[in-house]
């Protein structure tokens, strides 16, 4: 599969996004995903009032896999990932410059990225975030799923995504986490057949997110 999809960090996303409207003390705009955001003029957005993004919550707990052998530790705030080194493997391609670990699982020719930074964002800006991320490789992404979870005691946003690349359906599953220290996704990709076929091994790349003690 043609991996160069590239993901930019939220900060950058959410600036992209303010900065390409004229803004006004208060000024209606709308994303990609078609949902209406209120443009202020000191910098921030909020969703509009007929359309503020809610979630269902999964009351399941989910816990790191007994097989994840090794964790990566983020250099830029308190979170890990446990991963499986029997399965994944650190991709020295890198194929994104914004992350800052980057996987491939060879026997199901999946990928998987970290990206952080040391900015806190609301739950609730994720989803538009991730669509204008994806939107510039693949202009038909769409949101198909998404829900609060508890992972390893964590609270974290988990989005699916589908859309076309190259002719080719793909599909994204992702944990966005955040907290005063930082923000991060744990993103999963590669085609809609793959990630539906390796389904097992996307549940247990994704919860190896661990948030440690600060």
């Amino acid at each position: 599969m043609n991996n160069s999809i590239h993901f930019c960090p939220l900060f950058c996303i959410l600036i992209m996004l303010l900065c390409g409207q004229a803004m006004s003390a208060q000024e209606k705009a709308f994303t990609a995903y078609g949902d209406q955001v209120w443009l202020h003029d000191d910098g921030t957005w909020t969703y509009g009032d007929d359309n503020r993004d809610s979630f269902d919550i999964n009351e399941t707990l989910f816990v790191k896999s007994d097989e994840a052998d090794f964790m990566y530790e983020s250099q830029v705030f308190n979170l890990g990932i446990w991963m499986d080194t029997l399965l994944w493997e650190v991709n020295d391609d890198t194929i994104n410059e914004f992350a800052e670990y980057e996987w491939y699982c060879p026997s199901a020719d999946l990928y998987g990225m970290l990206i952080s930074e040391d900015v806190e964002f609301p739950l609730e800006s994720f989803p538009i975030i991730a669509i204008e991320n994806a939107q510039g490789a693949i202009p038909d992404i769409r949101i198909i799923f998404k829900e609060i979870r508890t992972v390893n005691d964590t609270k974290v946003l988990y989005m699916r995504l589908r859309g076309t690349y190259e002719q080719i359906p793909v599909q994204y599953e992702g944990y966005y986490f955040s907290n005063p220290i930082g923000s991060a996704q744990l993103i999963i990709y590669s085609s809609e057949q793959l990630m539906d076929k390796h389904s097992d091994v996307v549940k247990r790349f994704l919860n190896g997110i661990v948030e440690l003690p600060r």
